[in-house]
């Protein structure tokens, strides 16, 4: 979750007959729906948090005799920078499907002079992804401009200068799945994270 933003949290089954209640962090709150703000600076970080959603409801005698509440319980870490997301600032090794040299690269978003780019940056340096020894030279490719997206296990990139559009996705296991195209056609690289 990212520091400064607005969050909502709604339950599935909004039936009047169900009572909502939600535990984020120490407070409690009531109702199908609840927005929270995590402003920046009141929130000190690195902070976990826990939401706790508790519902109860009639009880089905039939399919669930005795079942009269459910709780679901999820940790958030607030994070400030996109740095501390899982799909940056992660060394990867991958490779295409039917070849056995792989490469090993990182991704990077970062202002034009090299410092870490916080989350709703609107100051007059430019904020850039950089994709870093993606050629196993040690090189450095900044994404052209475009639109770029990134949340905590994966990132996108569409739109930019020389047709460059691509997809990352790390799964719960670390593997990871990378496509992109360009111009020139498209590539499916496979592997894991190795930091």
């Amino acid at each position: 979750m990212l520091i400064g933003t607005l969050v909502q949290f709604s339950a599935v089954d909004q039936s009047e007959d169900v009572i909502h209640t939600w535990y984020v962090g120490a407070d409690t709150l009531e109702g199908e729906s609840i927005l929270r703000s995590f402003p920046y600076p009141q929130i000190q970080r690195p902070l976990t948090f826990t939401v706790t959603h508790v519902i109860e409801f009639p009880e089905d005698e039939t399919c669930y005799p005795g079942v009269t509440s459910d709780t679901v319980t999820h940790a958030f870490y607030v994070i400030e920078y996109y740095e501390e997301t899982k799909v940056l600032n992660q060394w990867m090794r991958l490779a295409q499907e039917s070849s056995t040299d792989s490469i090993d690269f990182i991704f990077r978003y970062l202002l034009d002079d090299g410092s870490l780019a916080p989350y709703g940056y609107t100051g007059s340096k430019s904020v850039d992804l950089y994709l870093i020894n993606f050629f196993s030279s040690g090189d450095t490719t900044i994404i052209p401009r475009g639109e770029v997206g990134v949340i905590d296990h994966s990132l996108f990139f569409r739109n930019s200068i020389g047709g460059l559009d691509g997809d990352l996705l790390i799964e719960e296991s670390d593997r990871i799945s990378f496509n992109y195209s360009t111009n020139q056609g498209a590539v499916s690289l496979r592997g894991r994270l190795i930091n």
